[in-house]
Order: C-alpha cells, then structure tokens, then sequence
C-alpha cells in the first residue's frame, strides 16, 4: 500500500476500491494490541494478607513432638501454638502430591498467640471483603457421619462473638456433606450470617479449596458470607441481625473452633487469610495459585470449569 506520513494509507492503484469508496478514499489502520501474559508466577507475596501457613515450609514450621507452632510467612508475627506435646498436630510427609501436610486426629489443635481482637475482622461489619482460602482434607474417609473444624473464634454457637467455618456429614443433623460458615454477635438464636452449602457439595476424605468471603455489614443477607468450593460460589444466608463490635469471645484456633472444640480429623495442607478490602480477583488468584503446580498441590483438575485459572495458574 501507498503510506502517508500521518499514518494512513491508501490502496494501491491495482486493487478495485470497495463498493461506494472513491479510488484514493483513505482508510485508517486499526491496530488491535496483543495482550500481554506474563511469565513470572502469581504467589501470595504480591498481594496483602492476614496470615498465610504452609507446614511444609521448615522455616516457618515448629517440630518438638509434633508441631509446636505455625508460623506466618510473610513475617507478621501472628504465630500459632501448641505447647501441649499430646495436642499437637503432626507432620504427614508426602500428604498430598509429595508435599507435606498438617495432620489432625480429632484431639488436637493450634491456637494463635495473638489476641483474641485480632481477628476480629472475621465478625465484624468493618472485615468487607475479609477472606479465608484453604486447601484441607475434613475426615479419612467419605462421609465420615462426623462434623469437622477448620478455623473459628465463637466455639461454635451464636450465643458467642465471632466466626467458624466447618465440615458437616452428621446423619443426626440431615447433613451430607456440607461446608458451613455461622458469623455470631454474642447473641444466642441472632446470627449475623449462617451460610451453608446444599448436600454433597463438600466431599469428605479428599482435598478441597475452600474460600469463604465475609462481609457482615452488608444490606444484603445473601453478600454477608460467601463460600467457595473448588471456585462455586454458595450464598444461602438470611440473616439480617447487626454485626457484632466486640471482640471474639476466644481466640482463633486451627483444627478447632476456639475453646478446643469441634476439633479435625483430617489434615491442613496451606491457608491464606486475605485482609478486608479484598477483592474477587484477588480471591481467584490464591485459588489459582493454591490449585497449581507454584504452591504444588496440583489441585487445577477440581477447580470449577469457569475458573480463570482452571488450566494455567496465574502469573505477573
């Protein structure tokens, strides 16, 4: 083609013009950009976060008879502890794709040596956006007939202050395989949000990603507490009660729900605790991360299909 300064051309002289367009009608060239897929992998160290743990990271992991503390990885000093030699949960090498993991035998748990406040964002209406993602196996087997802690500060009852997300398979309950998430405000029967999943949707015995993302102010019921399995989004709470401002009425356990109870069964592979604020792109990217093979638990075949980062993990 004929070129022109200004960055138009003409057609030359032996092309036909299109129908309606004079012989020497200039035409602009569109340049559509390509985008541009970065090649340096997405971890939790590019982002904010509350905590982050992985016990097969030794530098961060405590071993005495078993694990004595968890620490955070990004250095924020929020450390989890058992000092209790008969209570504390094991090293499981090669758990999971030949990495470690966290095992739990339903009499043992880690407690943050943290202040029960700081973890407040968990209940209150100013955590908007304050998110929990997992990789956890709840009980050895499927449908254990059992229900399971993963974290939580209220003890499990809405007559305490503060948060707990759990497995539930009981037959006693009419629960099938079901993840639950009950945000309480100190008030017994006056939850702030009870969000739980339909039968079947949270295998027991097996590896899950589970997320779940608060936001106990909301106008809207079913926005005060989303959970994620595999990257599905359950939103099922109804209630509309305020939002608690005290302070966790126990301090935040792992394996447990505060106070020892509803103690695990099963194992802890890697926890990301995102702070309020966050967004559901940056949700979808620790998924992706822990899915992948950067974080190593090569769990990309259970995310859901419309996952962003279903088959390639994320990256910068």
């Amino acid at each position: 083609m004929e070129s022109r300064n200004d960055g138009l051309r003409f057609p030359p002289p032996w092309i036909t013009p299109a129908a309606g367009l004079s012989n020497r009608e200039v035409q602009p060239v569109i340049i559509v950009p390509r985008r541009r897929v970065g090649t340096t992998p997405w971890t939790p160290t590019q982002t904010a976060t509350e905590w982050w743990g992985a016990p097969y990271d030794s530098t961060t992991t405590t071993i005495a008879t078993g694990v004595s503390q968890l620490r955070d990885r990004k250095g924020n000093g929020r450390n989890f502890d058992q000092a209790t030699s008969g209570t504390q949960p094991t090293i499981t090498p090669n758990a999971l794709n030949g990495k470690a993991g966290l095992t739990f035998n339903g009499s043992q748990w880690l407690t943050s040596a943290s202040s029960a406040a700081t973890w407040n964002f968990l209940h209150t209406a100013a955590g908007a956006g304050a998110t929990i993602v997992a990789v956890w196996k709840a009980g050895n087997s499927s449908n254990p007939n059992a229900v399971y802690g993963l974290l939580g500060t209220n003890a499990g009852v809405s007559a305490n202050t503060g948060f707990y997300l759990i497995y539930d398979d009981r037959v006693s309950s009419f629960r099938n395989d079901r993840a639950l998430v009950l945000i309480s405000r100190g008030t017994s029967g006056q939850s702030t949000a009870l969000n739980q999943t339909a039968d079947n949707a949270h295998p027991g015995g097996t590896p899950v990603i589970i997320s779940h993302i608060g936001n106990s102010g909301s106008a809207i019921a079913a926005n005060r507490s989303i959970i994620r399995i595999n990257g599905v989004s359950i939103q099922n709470n109804i209630e509309t009660f305020a939002a608690a401002t005290g302070n966790a009425s126990f301090q935040m356990q792992l394996g447990a729900l505060g106070n020892n109870t509803i103690p695990l069964t099963g194992e802890i592979y890697e926890i990301v605790i995102l702070p309020p604020g966050t967004s559901l792109v940056t949700v979808q990217l620790v998924e992706g991360y822990l899915a992948g093979p950067v974080a190593g638990w090569n769990l990309q075949s259970i995310l859901a299909a419309d996952h962003p980062y279903k088959v390639n993990a994320p990256t910068v």
